[in-house]
């Protein structure tokens, strides 16, 4: 949001004027307080006009993002080698061993692969969704009423010679 200031000579004041403002709600839980400022921030009165300056009033919006994971796991440097496959593997080289032992611990091992494998199969999230996790949320600046107060001081002596302010609501 926007808003032209305008200040008129008057009271025999002229010379250089600092802006400044400050924002703040009626609720000392806010988050994401709005923020103000002036450009320039700094005019010069004279005695046959006024000077302005544009008021700038800013908000956060709410955001979220997401943890971004490629869906090819083996994209990931580092990533450990799944159960299933060492599973997989463990059944592979079973197939080497000599015959007596294949018999005897085949279904065995055929059992524990299986398990491992519908381990590995589940995951996700509790909440219906895919899996996953990360991210981050910022709730935005909270819903509440804002009072806007701005000064204008005398450049030279840091003197407040005017101010004002003015309410808005951010729903």
């Amino acid at each position: 949001m926007t808003a032209t200031i305008d200040l008129n000579p008057g009271g025999g004041f002229l010379g250089a004027v600092n802006m400044t403002c400050s924002i703040k709600g009626t609720n000392s839980s806010d988050v994401h307080v709005p923020t103000c400022s002036f450009n320039p921030a700094q005019v010069n009165v004279t005695s046959n006009q006024a000077a302005s300056s544009i008021l700038t009033i800013s908000t956060t919006a709410p955001v979220t993002t997401a943890l971004n994971i490629p869906s090819d796991t083996n994209a990931i440097p580092g990533r450990w080698i799944s159960a299933d496959s060492t599973a997989l593997a463990t059944l592979l080289l079973l197939g080497f061993a000599p015959r007596r032992f294949r018999r005897r611990y085949l279904m065995g091992l055929l059992g524990i692969a299986l398990a491992c494998g519908c381990m590995s199969a589940c995951g996700g999230s509790g909440s219906g969704g895919g899996g996953g996790g990360g991210g981050t949320t910022i709730p935005g600046t909270t819903a509440d009423t804002y009072t806007v107060t701005f000064n204008a001081a005398d450049a030279a002596t840091g003197t407040v010679t005017a101010e004002n302010n003015f309410t808005f609501k951010v729903n």
